[in-house]
């Protein structure tokens, strides 16, 4: 295991953070009685979140991992300077799958944990990722999902309750069965949705529902989904800067922003 203090600095939303922790390791190739370091590392997933602390950090090497009940009790971190971070190794590009008729990830009841570089492929599964809680428990909050592909969901792309979740440059496409499966259905408050694509959903390509005080959707591109390009349904929006900020095309229902409607979806379709 590796036990020094290591340093990982990581760009969000363009601000350098610095943290301090353990960095561990996952591949294929490894064997969960490893030490969980570079060269020798863990095998699945469930034993890589096990040794995790706040702060600490596990990289993911190419390759499919089962997640569902492997992925089931990650631990928590105690702010966003003190993240747990499941990341992929740079330059590589790791796939997690469901078990049959399971969410591929569920946050329940766990807070500051940051998903970074992932492919989650819901083929088989329901939902891509759920965040929400367990009966008589806590609900999870504070959940970061960035630079990560969500697709083949039979149900939700991602299924969002709880506080403080940010959702950065996320490729969302091809999820759902029906009218009422989304790309991301969110129904919490004081969230954020920053870039990304959300595309060729069956439902909506993003669905704010029943209420969403105080959270922010941006720079996003929603085109080509089943019910509309883009899709929001909401209580309030907070701090939307511009219709602008927002490229939908390909259908010819409108959507309101900031209490705006805009006259033609095509007025504000920009390149993917």
């Amino acid at each position: 295991m590796f036990r020094g203090l290591s340093t990982l600095v990581v760009l969000i939303l363009g601000c350098v953070i610095t943290r301090a922790g353990n960095t561990y390791y996952v591949a294929t190739t490894g064997d969960d009685a490893n030490l969980g370091s570079a060269t020798s590392p863990f095998r699945t997933l469930a034993k890589g979140v096990s040794v995790l602390n706040p702060g600490d950090t596990l990289l993911v090497r190419a390759g499919t991992y089962v997640g569902s009940s492997q992925l089931r009790d990650i631990p928590s971190g105690t702010s966003w300077d003190m993240p747990v971070t499941i990341q992929a190794f740079p330059g590589e590009l790791p796939v997690i799958v469901p078990e049959p008729r399971h969410h591929a990830i569920t946050f329940a009841g766990n807070q500051y944990i940051v998903l970074d570089g992932m492919v989650v492929d819901g083929r088989g599964g329901h939902d891509g990722i759920k965040i929400t809680y367990y009966t008589g428990g806590t609900q999870a909050h504070h959940i970061r999902i960035q630079n990560t592909e969500i697709k083949n969901c039979p149900s939700q792309g991602l299924l969002v309750a709880g506080e403080g979740n940010e959702f950065i440059n996320l490729d969302v496409h091809d999820n759902g069965t029906n009218g009422f499966t989304h790309g991301i259905y969110l129904s919490s408050d004081r969230n954020l949705i920053d870039g990304g694509k959300y595309y060729q959903n069956t439902g909506w390509g993003i669905h704010v529902y029943p209420k969403a005080t105080n959270t922010i959707v941006r720079n996003v591109h929603s085109f080509e989904n089943g019910a509309t390009g883009l899709g929001l349904v909401w209580g309030s929006i907070d701090i939307l800067p511009s219709i602008n900020d927002l490229g939908f095309w390909g259908q010819t229902a409108t959507a309101e922003v900031l209490g705006l409607t805009s006259p033609s979806p095509q007025d504000y379709a920009r390149p993917c």
